[in-house]
């Protein structure tokens, strides 16, 4: 071989050996919906410094907070076609209508059932991982956020007794089920964007809203609110999820690893997400917004006429979350 096709050849090797130390090095995105130092932001970092030191280098992820990639629905779009890697928030409704088995209203009512139905393993957590494969993402874990509630910028009589009618009017998510479940608890609804929430109650366009918890109520509406009703709506969990090609392009070493990180993630947020809701309950408190608390009567009863009033006209509005699947999450609660 002479020097001119040994250099050659050497020019090449070390093109091909830069070009997979890039692609080894490649930054993933990650996208969540809160502020710089909120839970999540930690969680992720704390994740993505892990997921580092775990594959020596190979997967560096890169955080993106507050929704600067853009709205999560349309973060989950560009996961799907791998424009970003990975997000960490709730889920489009808007894609597939299986989408909304996680927010059905009043299906588990305290934080035992709650991971059962959408923990590792879980009716929900099933589901979800179905669905997310069929958009060509593959779901690392969930993370459980909070129970839902009311928030009011005024008070008033019967709040207690979802028979009685408040007069009120209420912001809520582009949802027939919030809707219904604001009716059955003697409110009256009004479907607002969560943007043009603020400024409805402060004009007094809306007495309050519905579709968030303590956590989110304490951060962008305090400075308005009176009361908070914590009727444990729903349950909010969000999904950690991953573009499935680029999950499928890491070694079965590298996927076992940060399964098994995610898998710590998702037991060490189960223990702490109570603890966070409580917390959070208290910041209400301490800003002078009174917090209602219900004994487990008056809670059942709350519960049980959203379900009487609300599940048929969900399953007739959205038959792809039937009731018989419904029914398979609460024998799931049974055993």
């Amino acid at each position: 071989m002479n020097y001119r096709k040994f250099f050659q050849l050497v020019a090449i090797i070390i093109v091909v050996l830069l070009a997979q130390s890039g692609a080894q090095a490649a930054t993933w995105k990650l996208s969540h919906m809160r502020a710089e130092g909120s839970e999540v932001d930690a969680d992720t970092k704390w994740f993505a410094d892990e997921a580092k030191k775990a594959t020596n280098g190979r997967v560096n992820i890169a955080i993106y907070p507050s929704s600067v990639l853009g709205d999560y629905s349309v973060v989950q779009e560009r996961i799907s076609i791998g424009d970003v890697e990975m997000m960490l928030a709730c889920i489009n409704s808007t894609v597939d209508r299986m989408a909304m088995l996680p927010v059905f209203p009043f299906i588990v009512k305290d934080w035992k059932e709650a991971r059962t139905a959408y923990g590792r393993g879980g009716v929900i957590y099933r589901e979800m991982e179905k669905l997310f494969d069929r958009q060509n993402i593959h779901m690392l874990t969930v993370w459980p956020a909070y129970f839902g509630g009311i928030i009011l910028s005024k008070d008033a009589k019967g709040l207690k007794d979802p028979t009685v009618k408040k007069n009120l009017k209420l912001r809520t998510p582009f949802d027939v089920a919030y809707s219904l479940v604001l009716e059955s608890q003697g409110f009256m609804a009004t479907p607002i964007a969560l943007s043009d929430t603020f400024s409805a109650m402060q004009t007094g366009i809306v007495d309050g809203a519905i579709g968030a918890g303590a956590e989110g109520y304490y951060s962008n509406f305090r400075d308005m609110a009176k009361v908070y009703l914590p009727i444990n709506d729903h349950f909010e969990c969000w999904f950690f999820i991953v573009n499935k090609d680029v999950w499928n392009g890491l070694s079965p070493e590298d996927r076992d690893k940060l399964t098994k990180l995610a898998n710590k993630l998702h037991d060490r947020r189960w223990a702490e997400a109570p603890k966070a809701q409580a917390m959070h309950e208290k910041n209400l408190e301490s800003a002078g917004i009174k917090v209602i608390r219900y004994t487990d009567k008056e809670m059942n009863i709350i519960q049980e006429q959203a379900k009487k009033k609300v599940w048929p006209a969900l399953y007739k509005e959205n038959p792809v979350v039937s009731e018989k699947l419904i029914n398979e999450v609460l024998n799931s609660l049974k055993k």
